[in-house]
């Protein structure tokens, strides 16, 4: 005889009590979830991870606050900004009916597996990309998941000098550290973007960017490995 797993008694004991109480136990509820949820999936293992499943494809988005030149002398840019993504990770699905219509919850993602990104070529290699300040994502019951982290990008620049003012121009490569295409992938239709509506600089203007997605082989291994090249061009202008 099959036996009934202890989540959806339990589950099932509060939605009675609090039928049978009258009260609100909606955060109860959504304690169960998140709970539920961490327990059931592994921080250490991808989604996908079996073999024969396709790539976590995450689609990954740029918004860049502030730029300045972080050493003249090193030819060094500093960006702080957020980075967007999204991911679906089956092992955190579930039914909304079965949680009093819940929809989504909201995870620390210390307690979940997230995609490993970094800055390949950083001036500062003890520079984290993602701040501490943002570890909370949301998580959708069909197991999409958002997560905007802040970050802070440090990148080498080449500098020109122009009638207008002094032009840098960046080339920021991000990418998995561990995970080959066939594990992790950024899909070129999930039109990556670099959005700069939300800075207000006053000494550096952003004339262009772009993101596109690239794929290199290294000489340890046979494997494609995916990555996001971002390219930026910042005026400086003169004082008058």
């Amino acid at each position: 005889m099959a036996k009934t797993p202890l989540i959806v008694v339990f589950v099932f004991m509060i939605t009675v009590t609090c039928n049978l109480s009258g009260t609100q136990c909606r955060s109860i509820l959504t304690s169960s979830l998140v709970s539920s949820l961490i327990a059931g999936a592994d921080i250490n293992v991808r989604p996908n991870a079996d073999p024969g499943s396709p790539s976590v494809n995450v689609s990954v988005n740029v918004m860049i606050s502030g730029v300045r030149i972080q050493d003249d002398n090193e030819e060094v840019m500093r960006l702080d900004g957020y980075l967007s993504m999204k991911w679906h990770d089956s092992r955190l699905q579930w039914e909304p009916a079965a949680y009093d219509g819940i929809s989504q919850v909201r995870i620390p993602m210390d307690e979940i597996w997230t995609p490993d990104l970094t800055v390949y070529h950083s001036p500062d290699s003890q520079q984290k990309l993602f701040s501490e300040e943002h570890t909370i994502g949301v998580v959708y019951s069909n197991g999409d998941l958002l997560w905007v982290p802040k970050v802070t990008i440090f990148t080498y620049y080449n500098e020109t000098k122009t009638n207008n003012g002094t032009l840098y121009q960046a080339k920021i490569l991000i990418g998995s550290w561990v995970y080959d295409a066939n594990a992790l992938d950024y899909p070129q239709e999930t039109h990556p973007t670099v959005d700069h509506t939300d800075y207000h600089g006053q000494n550096f203007i952003i004339q262009n960017s772009s993101i596109t997605r690239q794929s290199a082989t290294y000489p340890c291994c046979e494997e494609q490995y995916p990555r996001l090249e971002i390219t930026l061009e910042v005026l400086k202008t003169k004082k008058d």
